[in-house]
């Protein structure tokens, strides 16, 4: 394998991990989304409260302590984890951003001029290619065994069951996670076309007039 076919396989890679990242963090923290939900799963019948509830887990993000007040200590143990959880996912989104500039850094200093722009195209063409399969092969699974294998994997130590009243089954019902599952990766495909697109401008040869 030639040394600018390698650079685009880990460009490619490291662009695939990126579009998923980027758009996981932007659903994550976007508290407008969290409101919408409210409303659409009826939360508020449930848990009154549930805005103010919603400061205080955004503050805990920020570094405060959950309320006791609103949550039980087997909750506040398990937000302990997904914070944990959330905390390596944007120190991998960061090293990611600084690998991506280096892989580029390399291909530019490795490369003739003229191919640069190419293999750049094809990096990009390629990266959206892997986040698309991997949609569309994660939506062919039930996305219950889903849900359950990804916190069996992420929270082996099994605090993350809870009984129907707890605080974080209203607040955060299984459709919620469906819906923001569903929106991540759809914000994810259409991230990769669009750059599949210039990554297409990139590559087809411009016609000499």
């Amino acid at each position: 394998m030639k040394r600018q076919h390698l650079l685009v396989l880990l460009l490619s890679v490291n662009l695939a991990l990126l579009i998923l990242l980027v758009n996981f963090n932007f659903m994550v923290f976007n508290e407008s989304y969290y409101i919408e939900q409210f409303r659409k799963n009826d939360v508020y019948s449930k848990v009154p409260e549930a805005e103010q509830v919603l400061d205080n887990v955004f503050v805990f993000f920020e570094g405060k302590e959950l309320s006791s007040e609103f949550f039980e200590e087997k909750e506040i143990l398990h937000m302990k984890d997904v914070k944990r959880l959330i905390e390596r996912g944007s120190y991998l989104l960061y090293s990611l951003v600084g690998s991506f500039l280096i892989l580029v850094v390399v291909l530019i200093k490795t490369t003739n001029r003229n191919k640069v722009v190419k293999y750049l195209g094809f990096s990009l063409i390629a990266g959206g290619s892997i986040v698309i399969g991997v949609s569309l092969l994660l939506w062919l699974f039930d996305f219950s065994s889903q849900f359950t294998n990804f916190h069996l994997i992420f929270f082996p130590q099994g605090n993350w069951m809870f009984p129907s009243e707890s605080m974080l089954i209203g607040l955060f019902p299984k459709a919620f996670f469906y819906d923001i599952s569903f929106r991540i990766f759809r914000n994810s495909v259409i991230t990769a076309v669009l750059l599949m697109i210039v990554g297409m401008f990139f590559v087809i040869p411009k016609r000499k007039s």
